[in-house]
């Protein structure tokens, strides 16, 4: 089974902090990357057998686009060249999460039966 290394996820630790204005608890459970403050969340789920890098989970407490924006584009870029295929967000009920995935060029998944919930929003990283 294949586990990601959390160290690699070190800027996205540093996102959180700062969104939380201090310390965060950043662990890793099999193929999952917690990132968890006292009020912002950030759970990464790794599929790479199946070429996916899922976003989980994400709370910030800060609700400004630049750092949204930046845990995208550290995801983005880490999937790449990683060799994954597609990033997904799953179970997003807030429509201002709803609205920022579909702005940043995101898809509604159509075949919700291999997402866990029935919201899930996908970007492709392959041309």
């Amino acid at each position: 089974m294949h586990k990601p290394n959390i160290k690699d996820f070190k800027h996205l630790v540093t996102l959180m902090e700062e969104d939380s204005n201090g310390e965060v608890e950043a662990y890793q459970q099999y193929q999952n990357i917690y990132i968890r403050g006292d009020m912002n969340e950030l759970m990464i789920r790794d599929h790479k057998p199946s070429g996916n890098l899922v976003i989980a989970q994400i709370e910030l407490i800060h609700k400004e686009q630049k750092t949204r924006l930046e845990i995208l584009k550290f995801l983005t870029n880490y999937g790449k060249e990683n060799g994954y295929s597609k990033i997904i967000a799953e179970s997003v009920y807030s429509p201002e999460y709803q609205k920022f995935f579909l702005e940043n060029h995101f898809k509604e998944k159509e075949n919700k039966l291999s997402c866990y919930e029935p919201l899930c929003y996908e970007l492709s990283l392959v041309d």
